[in-house]
């Protein structure tokens, strides 16, 4: 794939809907998006074009925050399907060596996604100095409730991130204060 004179190395044919999104992204000026669609219809590949795209583009890693049990998953997608290095972080000490590589290892041509269980944002929160270009947090539902650390961690940890994206295929539970919730993570203000 293509995009203005840069070499995207995928191992799929994207198909035009799984793109709009990366447009979206690109051209909405928020540099936040919410996925929200079906279990099944592909939000994960849209999310990895938008990886891919951003990445390569930008020169920097980025992070995915999942559920533990997609941690496998995202790697083997990452890696598999989009050529992108995966690095699964699932403890404290391997998070302080991704934040230590995140800092010393900007505009590098090997950029990498770091791919981290949601349950970790309850235990850390991210350096200052620390900048990704984009995180991916999927099942963004999970953060709905802003009273918990882990609501608090994914809110600042996405201040760091030039574009964040997240994927959902139930955003409103509940309440639409929760809805706002995951908004304000996707567009967080200073």
């Amino acid at each position: 794939m293509k995009t203005g004179g840069m070499k995207l190395e995928s191992f799929l044919k994207p198909a035009s809907y799984q793109l709009v999104p990366l447009m979206k992204l690109l051209h909405n000026d928020l540099n936040g998006l919410l996925i929200s669609d079906g279990v099944g219809v592909g939000k994960t590949i849209s999310a990895g074009y938008i990886l891919l795209f951003l990445v390569t583009r930008l020169k920097q890693s980025a992070i995915v925050v999942c559920p533990p049990s997609l941690l496998i998953k995202w790697k083997e997608e990452l890696e598999s399907k989009f050529n992108l290095k995966g690095i699964v972080v699932t403890n404290v000490e391997e998070f302080a060596t991704m934040e230590n590589e995140l800092q010393t290892k900007r505009n590098k041509k090997n950029s990498m996604v770091y791919i981290l269980p949601s349950s970790i944002l309850n235990k850390i929160s991210l350096n200052k100095k620390t900048r990704i270009s984009v995180i991916v947090f999927d099942e963004i539902h999970n953060f709905r409730n802003d009273d918990t650390l882990g609501y608090k961690n994914a809110r600042d940890i996405s201040l760091h991130a030039d574009y964040r994206v997240g994927l959902s295929a139930t955003p409103i539970n509940n309440s639409i204060d929760y809805f706002i919730s995951e908004l304000s993570i996707l567009f967080p203000s200073n």
